[in-house]
């Protein structure tokens, strides 16, 4: 029973990213003013949706119009998603639209009714947050600086689309967790096409994990004698056949103790086990492992990167020093099909 939920946590989120991919690849593919009239609508929703789940709503009658107020949110997002072409989006906002209207169909629905619906809000709200960042202002006198309303991110050149898809994540990231970020990507260029999927994929669960995890925040690093804003490298390099990914940011390194403390609290080692850096850099590979402080529904990002490499007949490697770096080493073949 345990390895089905697992698996199915696994299968979740894989999809989940997938998701994700596929609507950012189809934005920026997007001609610029649909994709403009998109990003407006969607920042639109991200202020109103969650407005309306706060409004008080005592009484049933009130709580019902709420209620289908919010389904009308809905399906104004489900039109645009359908009129731009964006399946992926469009079926996350029917799933979740279904559910709140058989709600709707309730006599007397409560709050408590509604529990089960709202993570596939917060799932929606995750998704447009993600392809939908707050806008970065460029300082006219400085092209070379781009300010997020609650961080800072560098863009050092003009990016590539996959670039700016990286690029546009981690603004987003770096939002939600307060830190501060320079994110320098090269080499896509030199990408085929066909890998730049995949590569996408790997890169974004890494960035992901080096901001939550790896980067500190900006007091942290000031405290430390470290700038206050972390650097996160991206490369991608073609060579004798082989895609050489390596992925380093100058964040905190891996905390091996509290990876220990929670594969033993997992069963993966025992106690008595070697407390060593190299097994617990291993360990992060393990399906549920996580370090999160709410790790329920957490833990298999880096799995899916692993078991993507090794599907594809590649190897991933990973070097930290505590206080100092995280790098990540990914060797695939250029003659295995990256599909």
């Amino acid at each position: 029973m345990q390895s089905e939920t697992v698996h199915d946590a696994l299968h979740g989120e894989l999809v989940h990213t997938r998701a994700e991919r596929d609507l950012c690849r189809a934005l920026l593919l997007m001609d610029h003013g649909s994709s403009q009239h998109f990003k407006r609508e969607a920042r639109t929703a991200i202020e109103r949706i969650p407005a309306l789940l706060r409004e008080p709503a005592r009484e049933s009658a009130a709580f019902k119009f709420k209620l289908q107020r919010l389904s009308g949110e809905m399906q104004r997002l489900h039109e645009l998603a359908l009129e731009l072409q964006l399946p992926p989006l469009a079926e996350q906002i029917e799933t979740a639209d279904t559910a709140l209207r058989r709600l709707c169909a309730q006599l007397e629905p409560t709050g408590d009714d509604f529990l089960p619906v709202l993570p596939l809000y917060d799932g929606l709200l995750n998704t447009l947050r993600t392809v939908c960042p707050p806008e970065l202002e460029l300082d006219p006198s400085d092209a070379d600086d781009a300010k997020a309303s609650a961080s800072s991110l560098s863009l050092r050149s003009v990016p590539g689309k996959l670039e700016l898809a990286l690029q546009q994540l981690a603004a987003q990231l770096v939002t939600q967790h307060q830190k501060e970020l320079r994110l320098l990507v090269r080499g896509f260029a030199d990408i085929p096409g066909e890998w730049h999927s995949t590569l996408f994929d790997v890169a974004s669960q890494l960035l992901r994990n080096a901001v939550e995890y790896g980067i500190e925040t900006p007091e942290v690093r000031s405290a430390a004698g470290k700038p206050v804003s972390g650097t996160v490298e991206v490369e991608f390099t073609v060579r004798d056949q082989l895609i050489e990914l390596s992925f380093r940011d100058d964040g905190q390194g891996l905390d091996a103790e509290r990876i220990l403390d929670a594969g033993i609290s997992l069963g993966l080692l025992s106690a008595e086990s070697d407390r060593d850096v190299r097994r617990a850099a291993g360990l992060i590979f393990r399906a549920g492992l996580s370090t999160a402080v709410d790790p329920q529904g957490r833990g298999h990002g880096m799995q899916i990167v692993r078991d993507r490499i090794r599907k594809l007949g590649g190897q991933i490697q990973i070097s930290t020093k505590k206080g100092r770096y995280t790098v990540v080493r990914a060797d695939l073949p250029l003659n295995i099909s990256a599909a």
